[in-house]
């Protein structure tokens, strides 16, 4: 494992993109406790980033939550990119207010499910293109698993769309 990655966060809307150097551990300032939390509010600022201009704290909160789920989650070799996609969750029918209470903790309008995409090899010092050919390559890379389940994603989502353009 290296001492670092490039680490991008997806969201229906909005997507960060920032360095994680593993002995350089991020500090956050207003996290919520449960993984489930700080998904949610991950997903949910992901989900509204483009309609305002984030702060600088609320960047270093998707960071921080990012990097570690991915560090405490990933399973496979790091390699020097590593795409998290962060996506509406559908509401099963029947269970909406479960799924309601859960959202409204953080002020989210959803619920979010997260993935980690198989990560890339990307050259040092990357530029604009590097980043973006490594970020279509980990979207590709997991086509079969989006299409399997599309069903567990809103079908507000943007991953409807990305799987219709694939077919």
């Amino acid at each position: 494992m290296s001492d670092g990655f490039i680490l991008s966060v997806m969201g229906e809307s909005e997507i960060e993109t920032f360095e994680v150097q593993l002995k350089n551990k991020r500090m956050s300032s207003q996290v919520h406790d449960t993984i489930e939390d700080q998904v949610n509010w991950l997903g949910s600022i992901l989900d509204v980033g483009a309609d305002k201009n984030l702060t600088q704290a609320q960047k270093e909160n998707i960071a921080y939550i990012a990097e570690s789920f991915v560090l405490d989650n990933l399973k496979s070799e790091f390699k020097s990119y590593v795409l998290l996609l962060v996506l509406r969750e559908k509401w099963p029918v029947g269970q909406k207010s479960k799924f309601k209470i859960r959202a409204d903790k953080v002020g989210a309008n959803h619920t979010y499910i997260t993935h980690i995409c198989e990560p890339q090899l990307i050259g040092p010092s990357p530029d604009e293109k590097d980043l973006k050919k490594a970020e279509d390559s980990s979207l590709a890379s997991q086509l079969s698993f989006l299409k399997k389940n599309k069903k567990r994603f809103a079908n507000s989502s943007a991953i409807h769309e990305f799987i219709r353009q694939h077919r």
